[in-house]
């Protein structure tokens, strides 16, 4: 989602899309590994399996957009998720954050702003 500027609401659409279930507006278990699939991204069956089990929240079997978006957040609601997907793809270290947010060790805590 962060690399390609996707929504959350996009990528699920997307994931509908290539299951074939536009109209039921669900994925299965199989659905879902397929969609994974056909996305391209490299996740193994159990790793996929476990990722599905975390996003169904109510364990009925299927995926639809609010238990996908009550997990799958943007960016902007979770800023955190931004900033551990800019440090996560950047490979950056916690020296390298405090240099980028001219910090030091001593300074005081962060607040929201």
């Amino acid at each position: 989602m962060f690399k390609n500027g996707y929504s959350s609401e996009t990528t699920f659409e997307r994931f509908l899309k290539l299951a074939n279930r536009i109209v039921e507006q669900k994925l299965s278990r199989v659905d879902f590994h397929k969609a994974i699939q056909l996305s391209g991204l490299h996740f193994s069956a159990p790793e996929v399996d476990g990722l599905f089990n975390m996003l169904d929240i109510n364990a009925d079997g299927e995926l639809d957009l609010f238990e996908w978006k009550t997990r799958i957040y943007e960016d902007t609601v979770n800023p955190l998720q931004m900033l551990r997907e800019v440090v996560t793809n950047n490979k950056l270290t916690s020296d390298d954050l405090l240099f980028k947010m001219h910090l030091r060790i001593w300074d005081g805590p962060l607040d929201f702003s």
